[in-house]
């Protein structure tokens, strides 16, 4: 099962991680992901502080989710559109 991390990096009362680890069928095979795509959050007007203060707190959530047996792979990619093909 893949847990896919947008925009709430909290473990804490998150909905998402909820559900994941509730219906979780082996926990050798969890995996989560987050994106990071600097040059599409660029486009957003998204500031240097703001793109580095979310990446830190990705790492982190590495953390975290492994003391969960949560595996974590932040992958960056340039937009959006080149999720997909992940």
């Amino acid at each position: 099962m893949l847990l896919w991390f947008r925009n709430d990096l909290r473990t804490h009362d998150n909905p998402a991680l909820h559900y994941f680890l509730s219906n979780q069928c082996s926990k050798d095979a969890n995996k989560a992901v987050f994106f990071v795509s600097k040059k599409q959050w660029k486009r957003h007007d998204w500031s240097d502080m703001k793109i580095d203060f979310i990446i830190k707190h990705a790492y982190k959530l590495t953390e975290e989710l492994a003391s969960l047996g949560i595996q974590l792979e932040i992958v960056a990619v340039d937009t959006f559109a080149d999720q997909v093909q992940y």
